[in-house]
């Protein structure tokens, strides 16, 4: 898989931008449709208020969302954004990548 393919070659204790970089190459590598640090908009009575930076929207072959942690512990507010953004892309799954310094898993 991605990830997997990934995480061989690299393995930890790099930067969440490196670890990005070479999703993307994966991503490409094997056609898969997303878009990479998108501004997903928050909106209240219709206009626009703030946003959320997601690291990966998967829009084909399957439609998901993924955001990448390299902190030892994850954040609360980063399952949080990833599940309004799930909701406000009417996206079903979503995924936190967390890599710290022993390994990485999917959450």
């Amino acid at each position: 898989t991605v990830l997997s393919n990934v995480f061989t070659v690299l393995n930890v204790g790099h930067d969440e931008n490196v670890y990005k970089e070479a999703i993307k190459i994966e991503f490409n590598d094997k056609n898969i449709v997303y878009e990479c640090d998108k501004n997903v908009s928050i909106k209240y009575k219709n206009i626009e208020i703030g946003n959320i930076l997601m690291d990966f929207i998967i829009l084909k072959p399957y439609p998901c969302l993924l955001s990448i942690c390299c902190h030892e512990k994850i954040p609360r507010r980063l399952f949080d954004r990833l599940e309004r953004c799930k909701d406000i892309l009417e996206i079903k799954e979503g995924y936190v990548v967390h890599i710290n310094s022993r390994t990485w898993f999917l959450r």
